[in-house]
């Protein structure tokens, strides 16, 4: 057991600092230790134990000399002093996940990342709340020299300050993933200029992000693959008519921008040819044209996503789709002509989602399945039209289907007790919602 490398200690029961001392003499050669979220119940033992401190921390660092990944999150009383300890005696440390410590401001941030020469990815969430996150300037004490490595930073809910937002973009890391939060349309300007390698971006819930950023975005960054705007403010307007088209971008999620019609959606989608995914879930302003549109010029999609986009009914497409394997389309208007429509456009098929989408009956469904020989998921949570007696004949009829989700209601009236838990037919699971 000395030679243990890897330690999960997520979720113990009321862990102290005594037991982190004991963690690190016991097991000296460890590289990877989760001491996430303690469950801090009522003590039955001495009143002296108290949860993780810094001292604790300190203890596990000045022990553990090979450490490489650590997850502190849901550590109540640790403070920026914890961070230090780490970066000054843990030199191979690579990765440090901190989720929701209240006591953890952005100058430890700062400086675990200023010192730390290895360290690859850092993820903070809940870092800097403005009732906890003491205001004024960041104090790192010296220039960035180190961490030439980082590639993946996580900041999702987090108040960044500008300050720290400055320093990682003058510091000019080789970074691949970033996620941040309340940021504005200057911030990744700016932050876009060092960001040349960076393949995957998250910046969910900045409400004040405009076009602007994605047309940053695009410029700036031109080897993305992934970007994630969900919640923003995106929409009101096109991009420049001189934006050159990026090749890279594969995935896309713009669901939640609500301000965004049919005309902008399909600026936007131009930009970037080769999407195979997209998300447009609960983008109220978009209807089934600006969805046909979409789809005319990204012949590529393989995933789309259209929930509670409550203005689309039926897709009158008139050309074939053949790579979509993917369609959820939940609480669409969408009947039975419509899902004739899809099985006979969409022929590679492989998931649906139809939940909640009212006028769906099994006429409809009969004629996906019929059609698309590849499928092999069908959702149809709270479609209360549909009736369970097809349900032999898909079975029967399509044997790459291995799952289909049903209404409670037709669950319910599934003939005998075994049926309304499960049905097996050569591995396919019929199941309630």
């Amino acid at each position: 057991m000395m030679n243990l490398t890897s330690l999960n200690c997520c979720r113990v029961g009321f862990l102290h600092d005594t037991d982190l001392t004991l963690i690190a003499e016991s097991f000296p050669m460890l590289q990877e230790l989760d001491i996430s979220y303690p469950e801090q119940g009522s003590s039955t033992g001495s009143s002296d134990r108290k949860p993780i401190s810094d001292s604790g921390v300190l203890s596990l660092a000045m022990n553990l000399k090979s450490l490489r990944r650590i997850n502190l999150s849901g550590n109540d009383f640790i403070t920026d002093m914890s961070l230090l300890h780490l970066a000054k005696n843990c030199v191979l440390l690579t990765q440090v996940v901190i989720y929701e410590c209240e006591f953890i401001t952005h100058n430890g941030v700062a400086k675990l990342i200023r010192v730390c020469g290895h360290l690859n990815s850092v993820l903070f969430c809940g870092v800097g709340k403005p009732m906890i996150y003491r205001l004024g300037s960041l104090s790192l004490g010296c220039p960035w020299k180190s961490s030439k490595a980082l590639c993946v930073v996580d900041f999702s809910d987090t108040v960044v300050p500008d300050e720290l937002l400055c320093l990682v973009a003058e510091a000019c890391f080789p970074m691949k993933k970033i996620v941040l939060s309340n940021c504005v349309d200057n911030d990744i300007f700016e932050l876009s200029k060092s960001l040349g390698s960076i393949t995957y971006i998250n910046l969910s819930y900045c409400h004040r992000l405009t076009s602007v950023t994605l047309d940053t975005l695009v410029r700036n960054c031109r080897v993305l693959n992934v970007i994630i705007m969900v919640g923003t403010n995106a929409g009101a307007e096109a991009l420049e008519t001189d934006v050159v088209p990026n090749l890279g971008v594969k995935i896309l999620n713009l669901s939640q921008n609500r301000l965004m019609g049919n005309g902008v959606i399909a600026n936007y989608v131009s930009v970037f040819p080769n999407l195979e995914m997209l998300n447009l879930s609960d983008c109220v302003n978009i209807t089934e044209d600006g969805i046909v549109e979409v789809l005319k010029r990204c012949s590529r999609i393989r995933h789309l996503e259209i929930s509670r986009c409550g203005l689309i009914e039926n897709l009158l497409i008139d050309f074939e789709l053949p790579k979509l394997e993917v369609l959820c389309a939940r609480g669409l208007i969408i009947d039975d002509d419509g899902l004739t429509i899809i099985g006979k456009r969409c022929p590679r098929l492989q998931k649906l989602d139809l939940s909640a989408c009212m006028e769906v009956t099994a006429k409809g469904v009969k004629e996906v399945v019929a059609y698309c020989k590849e499928i092999r998921e069908i959702k149809l949570r709270s479609c209360t039209k549909f009736s369970y007696d097809i349900i032999p004949w898909m079975l029967l009829s399509r044997p790459s289907l291995k799952t289909i989700v049903l209404p409670s209601a037709s669950f319910r009236s599934l003939p005998n007790e075994c049926q309304r838990k499960h049905i097996v037919h050569e591995g396919v699971l019929v199941c309630d919602d």
